[in-house]
């Protein structure tokens, strides 16, 4: 009984884990307008994020790589099931902007350093510790 509540209890943060990746909220989801082309152009990129960061929980593996020419990979392994995204970042006011695998679509999540970790907002404004490796 305790391992099957356990195993929801991992399934349950892995989808929550997939939706602070593909959440449809408006305010994350970033249309393509001419302001954002703009923005776009002047992509920036904030140093401290650049090299490997990992969170771990209850069974759950998550892994950023962020390079430091906007490119990067996110890794999330459950368990044994593992998926694996190629990404282009940039940054701006606390927010990262990712799109995943060549996609259209511009996720914002918003983040923030502290004491040498890197802490994600997911989508319920929960925070996730990530830990430079």
């Amino acid at each position: 009984m305790k391992n099957n509540i356990k195993k929801i209890g991992l399934i349950v943060l892995l989808f929550v884990s997939i939706f602070l990746l593909t959440a449809c909220e408006k305010k994350e989801k970033v249309k393509d307008t001419k302001k954002d082309k703009e923005t776009k152009e002047k992509k920036t990129i904030d140093s401290k994020l650049i090299g490997t960061w990992k969170y771990e929980s209850d069974g759950i593996n998550a892994v950023y790589v962020f390079e430091k020419d906007g490119t990067g990979k996110y890794t999330i392994t459950v368990e044994e099931n593992v998926s694996e995204q190629d990404m282009d970042y940039y940054t701006k006011d606390g927010s990262l902007f990712i799109n995943f695998n060549k996609d259209p679509d511009t996720f914002e999540i918003e983040y923030k350093m502290e004491n040498g970790n890197l802490i994600i907002f997911d989508s319920l404004g929960e925070e996730l510790l990530f830990k430079k490796q």
